[in-house]
């Protein structure tokens, strides 16, 4: 992402179970996948520290779809990413997937925010004249497949425009599928967004260059937006204690240390209760245990040291990628 000058990926096929968010030090993945184990689909993000502190929310929405809202200097944005069904799947499920997505365009207050959708949608939009309205000139295809004819249904009910034709470049900059073992490129990852909003995506080209690993290939939306920092919350520090010594301790130790300091400490707290001749309520009794505890905490165990990030991305890791990218 840094090489590239890339603050945003929309990610397709992660294939990863469940949702969540893993925070890294220069970046964040976002990831929605399927509650079983099932080794197919998934959608995310992978943003930049940059565009972490603009993060207003995620939303997991299924298996193919999830979004993201940025906080920008005059308006929100909603980036959708999105994994349409092939050409082979049952209609139901075409349907399905649309609907889901127009349910989510439909929530949202359309004069506070820019929304652009964007992902694998497995559909060919061609040249046809009837089309001119939600897509430019510029693509590979001439016939619209089936896909693509769901896709304009789509785009034409909530009045958006595919941006993915409206600029003009190099075949090879606009096909962003090709075929294993073939030559054949095909046009079937697409970004689009409300027809009123479109002048703000300025451009949009598939890039050969960065090793995805994958038969599709990047494509680079250039945006022109602003975004702001959210103001940061001021929150209670809390500490992590290093249990793991007390468990994983086979002479039981440090579990005996922290035992007998513990009940030092409550010792110490009664005999002051008795001195001071003072009942306390239930209240204060658990102030004073809660004291101790961090007390005899902070004297054995200690704090946890917590690390962002692992240093796992090696010279070797960047010299495989090189090579790689070479061969391509």
């Amino acid at each position: 992402m840094i090489k590239n000058k890339i603050d945003i990926l929309a990610l397709q096929e992660m294939r990863w179970q469940g949702q969540g968010r893993i925070d890294k030090q220069a970046c964040t993945v976002i990831y929605s996948g399927s509650e079983i184990r099932t080794g197919q689909l998934g959608t995310g993000f992978m943003i930049t520290k940059l565009m972490r502190a603009s993060l207003l929310e995620f939303e997991a929405v299924s298996d193919r779809i999830c979004r993201i809202r940025l906080k920008g200097r005059y308006r929100k944005i909603m980036i959708i990413s999105t994994h349409a069904p092939t050409e082979e799947k049952e209609e139901y499920e075409k349907e399905e997937f649309y609907d889901r997505l127009e349910e989510i365009c439909n929530k949202v207050w359309k004069y506070d925010i820019i929304i652009i959708i964007m992902g694998d949608f497995n559909a060919k939009v061609g040249k046809e004249k009837h089309l001119m309205k939600v897509a430019g000139k510029y693509t590979i295809h001439n016939e619209t497949s089936e896909n693509g004819n769901l896709l304009a249904q789509f785009t034409t009910r909530n009045r958006l425009f595919i941006k993915s034709t409206s600029f003009k470049h190099k075949k090879i900059h606009m096909g962003t599928w090709k075929i294993l073992r073939m030559n054949e490129m095909n046009q079937i990852d697409y970004v689009f967004l409300s027809l009123w909003q479109s002048s703000s995506v300025i451009d949009v080209r598939s890039c050969r260059v960065p090793s995805c690993d994958l038969d599709h290939y990047l494509v680079r939306v250039k945006v022109r937006e602003r975004i702001t920092k959210l103001q940061k919350v001021s929150r209670m520090d809390r500490k992590k204690w290093d249990v793991e010594k007390l468990s994983n301790d086979p002479r039981n130790q440090n579990r005996k240390e922290y035992q007998q300091m513990l009940q030092t400490e409550l010792r110490r707290g009664n005999k002051v209760e008795e001195e001071e001749e003072e009942k306390l309520d239930v209240d204060k009794q658990w102030k004073k245990i809660e004291q101790a505890i961090k007390e005899a905490a902070q004297e054995t165990i200690q704090g946890q040291k917590l690390t962002r990030e692992e240093n796992w991305f090696d010279e070797e890791c960047a010299q495989i990628i090189e090579e790689k990218s070479i061969v391509r």
